[in-house]
């Protein structure tokens, strides 16, 4: 992709989840419609998750690259990446629409057992 196309992207997202966030937080304040508070939520939250992945992306793929490393190396970091961001995109999702107020608590206690598992001798 080139340097411009991708600028151009970048801008129409970056130029549309201005325009979410302000539809949702300004223009909105009186109208509780709930679908619709609830699609323009998801959607601003899908845009920023893009943005935020592209984003990262180009810049692991870009520091990778440039230390000398694989096309291979630089791919499987991204794929980390993709999966890190899906990961804390559904744990905010299942957080925000199913009040899930205790996740950190249960992300904490697994990480816990888990290291606590892995140290034991």
């Amino acid at each position: 992709m080139r340097a411009s196309t991708f600028a151009v992207i970048m801008t129409v997202a970056l130029g549309s989840l201005v325009a979410t966030g302000y539809l949702i937080h300004w223009a909105f304040p009186l109208t509780q419609v709930e679908p619709l508070r609830i699609t323009l939520e998801l959607s601003t939250l899908l845009v920023v998750a893009f943005v935020v992945y592209k984003a990262i992306s180009t810049v692991i793929r870009t520091t990778i690259l440039r230390a000398r490393g694989t096309e291979g190396e630089a791919r499987m970091l991204v794929g980390l990446w993709k999966f890190i961001v899906v990961f804390i995109l559904l744990l905010i999702i299942l957080d925000r629409y199913f009040q899930l107020g205790n996740i950190g608590a249960i992300i904490g206690a697994f990480g816990g057992m888990f290291l606590g598992w892995s140290l034991q001798q």
